[in-house]
């Protein structure tokens, strides 16, 4: 059907009341609306077919001097691929097989036409007419075989026994049509694709597509088999219901044909992968070229050949490895730079040189040479010439286009094997080097884990001792100190608190490092009970100062992946810090909650802050953001930094916002276990 509804026909014929005919046998279809034209001539025809102003040609075989059977060469001959039926006053199977030689896409008898016949017939020509520029445009590379294939036009009923093909079907299978119809179309598929042609129907018949393509094989009458690139679609009655199948059967044997010779090519590319793999799993040069200059040679039946490898940054050629009778004078060649080996350095492209005679650059290498394959070595990673194949042969007819663009294939592997050896020797030396400055770095990295440790550990017991002489100092001198000897005392008790906590945040931190190092330490976390306990054990303190101390936790289970001491430690962390940097009177609000697939624990707080330029270092190691407000409150610059670190070992991400004297939210996201 047409995108239009409308259907443009040509009648060319010499007797206008054939015309006549046939243009009422049209008006009487229902379902078209046809304009049908009229040309009594062979020439005017030709030129009106020229103009492609019409859908479908109907050509009258006789035609004055000249018969439709000409008109129809003529016309392929022009370029025309519109569909055209040949019209003609008795059945003779002679000029059935000629039309369709020409290019008619059917034959049709007048005396034997009605409305329904034609209608059909029109139809169908169409339809194999879109038909084959859909196969034109998913198999182009096949185009010129797809131009020349004659198609069968096929119907069954809704039980897949045929009741009409075209005559194109006996000339490919050599089945007659009086033999076919009223068979099952199974019959004459290949007994291993019955079962694919099944399911094709039974995807009709069951609507789960409109038409569909499939490649199966038909038997012929003589035994054989044909391959057919089978296009059907399904035909409904007016109310819906599945009537039969009609469609096309295009033969594919040509191209078939080609595929196994494709296959062919295929099969030699796997032989040839292996052979790559070969050179590719070794990095000793010498082995790489001569395996690789030995397949050239075999693949391209060349009786001689070399491979050139550049020693240096200009480009120079020296002899890797060569098979067959060179003269001495080859190196001196190689290392000139000149002829057509030059050449294809120069400008980086492969040639095949069919006369070598010809070629004004010649330097004759082998004896009796007449043809080469010169192809340059590119190093794929660093755009560099590393080499050269050279190939030559006393055969021209040995080295065709197609192993030149095979051999340039291979070629790029072969480069790929030679510039992974080259950098092997590159990469040992860098991977020692490597491996000396990871020990190094480990080392380095021990030693630095063992200060701290020892560090913090060594400062714990003299800070001890220094804290109990302090407090038995005090005590003795009580009666004695001053208002500011007092104030000293505490100077020192906060001093020596503050070295207490960097000492246990060092050892935290390190621990979680340590941790995270090994992977250990992580099961199933509560979060829900972790932030209620924490929340517990700091009311109190909260309530000290006055604080409105809230907990918002809708969630009753709130399962995590994690390590709990380190969790309990990093929610401790953040709930403290709002403690501390709220004033008396101030409001802080835990929350716990559930965002889609993550668990977000924050602490909203209305205290003092954090200046804006001083965000984005806040969770850096020992850093510590300053204002007027919190100069007078300890701290040791490791508790956010600690905090990022816990969470992010648990594939979390920290929350963060503050505005400088309204209050500050910090939190964390973790994936929710499911």
């Amino acid at each position: 059907m047409m995108a239009d509804d409308l259907i443009r026909v040509l009648v060319v014929d010499d007797v206008e009341d054939d015309y006549i005919i046939t243009r009422d046998l049209l008006r009487e279809v229902d379902e078209r609306r046809f304009v049908v034209d009229w040309i009594p001539t062979y020439d005017a025809a030709l030129m009106a077919i020229e103009r492609r102003q019409h859908d479908i040609y109907l050509i009258d075989y006789g035609l004055g001097l000249r018969d439709g059977v000409q008109l129809l060469r003529e016309a392929r001959a022009q370029g025309s691929d519109a569909p055209m039926i040949l019209f003609t006053n008795n059945n003779n199977k002679q000029i059935d097989l000629e039309a369709m030689k020409a290019g008619a896409v059917d034959y049709l008898i007048k005396g034997e036409i009605d409305a329904r016949l034609l209608e059909r017939s029109i139809r169908y020509a169409i339809e194999r007419e879109q038909a084959l520029i859909k196969l034109r445009e998913s198999e182009e590379r096949y185009r010129s075989v797809v131009n020349n294939i004659m198609e069968v036009i096929f119907q069954t009923d809704a039980a897949g026994v045929l009741t009409f093909v075209n005559p194109a079907w006996t000339e490919i299978t050599g089945h007659r049509i009086e033999d076919t119809i009223g068979r099952s179309i199974l019959d004459f598929i290949h007994p291993g694709d019955r079962k694919r042609k099944e399911e094709m129907f039974m995807s009709l018949v069951q609507r789960e597509m409109n038409d569909c393509r499939q490649e199966i094989r038909y038997q012929t009458a003589s035994s054989g088999s044909r391959w057919m690139l089978v296009y059907g679609r399904a035909e409904l009655s007016a109310n819906g219901e599945f009537t039969g199948v009609s469609g096309t059967l295009t033969d594919i044997s040509s191209h078939k044909r080609i595929e196994a010779e494709l296959n062919r090519y295929v099969d030699q590319l796997t032989a040839l992968r292996k052979v790559d793999a070969e050179v590719s799993s070794s990095l000793d040069i010498g082995y790489v070229i001569s395996v690789a200059l030995d397949t050239a040679l075999r693949l391209s039946n060349a009786n001689a050949g070399f491979i050139a490898l550049t020693e240096d940054e200009r480009g120079q050629l020296t002899l890797g490895t060569a098979i067959g009778q060179f003269p001495d004078t080859l190196e001196e060649h190689l290392r000139s730079g000149t002829g057509i080996i030059g050449r294809v350095m120069d400008k980086r492209q492969a040639e095949l040189v069919p006369n070598l005679r010809a070629d004004k650059e010649y330097i004759e290498l082998a004896a009796d040479a007449r043809a080469s394959i010169s192809i340059p070595l590119i190093s794929q990673t660093r755009e560099q010439l590393i080499g050269l194949l050279h190939l030559e042969s006393p055969r021209p007819e040995r080295f065709t286009p197609g192993i030149f663009e095979f051999l340039k294939l291979i070629t790029a592997r072969i480069a790929v094997a030679i510039d992974n050896a080259r950098l092997y020797q590159i990469t040992r030396q860098q991977l020692a080097e490597l491996q000396a400055l990871y020990a190094q770095v480990s080392a380095l990295e021990q030693i630095k884990t063992d200060m701290i440790r020892i560090a913090a550990h060594d400062l714990r017991n003299p800070l001890n001792i220094v804290t109990g002489y302090m407090d038995i100092l005090e005590d003795v001198l009580a009666e004695t100190l001053t208002t500011q000897q007092r104030g000293f005392f505490d100077m020192m008790r906060r001093s020596t608190s503050r070295m207490q906590k960097i000492t246990t945040d060092i050892l935290s931190l390190e621990r979680i490092e340590a941790m995270q190092r090994v992977g250990v330490g992580a099961t199933t976390v509560d979060l829900y009970e972790l932030v209620e306990r924490a929340y517990r054990d700091h009311r109190d303190q909260s309530i000290g100062k006055k604080q409105n101390f809230t907990l918002n936790a809708p969630m009753t289970v709130a399962k995590v992946r994690g390590d709990s001491a380190q969790l309990y430690e990093a929610v401790v962390n953040l709930i403290t810090n709002a403690i501390r940097y709220t004033p008396e009177g101030g409001k802080i609000a835990v929350q716990l909650g559930r965002e889609s697939e993550i668990i977000v624990f924050e602490v909203h707080d209305t205290g003092y802050g954090v200046p804006e330029d001083q965000q984005a270092q806040l969770f850096r190691p020992f850093f510590r953001a300053r204002s007027d407000e919190t100069n007078g409150i300890d701290g040791t610059g490791l508790g956010l930094h600690l905090v990022k670190n816990i969470i992010e070992r648990h594939h979390g991400i920290m929350r963060f916002h503050s505005v400088h004297g309204q209050g500050s939210t910090f939190g964390f996201a973790l994936p929710l276990m499911t």
